[in-house]
């Protein structure tokens, strides 16, 4: 619930590439940082080698309610902001839809996907072969990643698409490490919304 990922198999999108079989988690994670007049809110949650923990979004999560869909409801300063999760059975996507709650005030928001594009039973290790070449155009955005990985797709309604090629190391993932399994890995964000 705090959206923090405590295995390798947790992400926001693994795709089948041959279904039932074939899966490739594409995007792992998906982070938020609300932009106030003076000051950024940080509403993500990853755990990191060595036992820390950040950002630490969960501080700010009012509630959660996973029917119909699962929505997490954060307070901030400026209000709420609720994120609602879907995923359509028999498709490679996932819908992520904000919103502010009624009497909230208006906010600036960036959006950070990280990606992981490996085989959902592997881990991901910074290197020099992922293809960040991303093509974008007002709402849509292209990013190939690896050859015979699937490209990922953003569709978006933001203002603007920033490319950056930023690797982010050494994410825990505990559950797997109580397996007895390698339990770190790195991942990389090709831009910000």
């Amino acid at each position: 619930v705090a959206g923090a990922n405590t295995r390798r198999y947790h992400a926001m999108l693994i795709a089948a590439t041959t279904p039932p079989v074939g899966r490739v988690a594409l995007v792992s994670q998906i982070q938020e940082c609300l932009i106030g007049p003076s000051s950024r809110l940080e509403l993500g949650t990853n755990l990191f080698h060595g036992g820390f923990v950040h950002p630490s979004g969960y501080l700010h999560l009012d509630s959660f309610e996973h029917v119909p869909a699962p929505t997490w409801r954060y307070r901030t300063p400026q209000g709420t902001l609720e994120k609602t999760v879907a995923m359509i059975q028999g498709r490679n996507f996932t819908i992520v839809r904000y919103a502010l709650a009624a009497g909230s005030a208006p906010v600036d928001m960036e959006v950070r996907v990280l990606l992981a594009g490996r085989d959902y039973h592997s881990i991901m290790r910074s290197n020099d072969f992922v293809n960040l070449q991303t093509r974008s155009q007002p709402g849509i955005v292209y990013i190939p990643l690896y050859e015979g990985v699937p490209s990922v797709w953003l569709g978006h309604n933001a203002q603007s698409f920033q490319p950056e090629r930023t690797w982010y190391y050494n994410f825990d993932y505990p559950r797997e490490r109580e397996r007895g399994l390698e339990g770190h890995e790195d991942l990389v964000s090709a831009g910000v919304l």
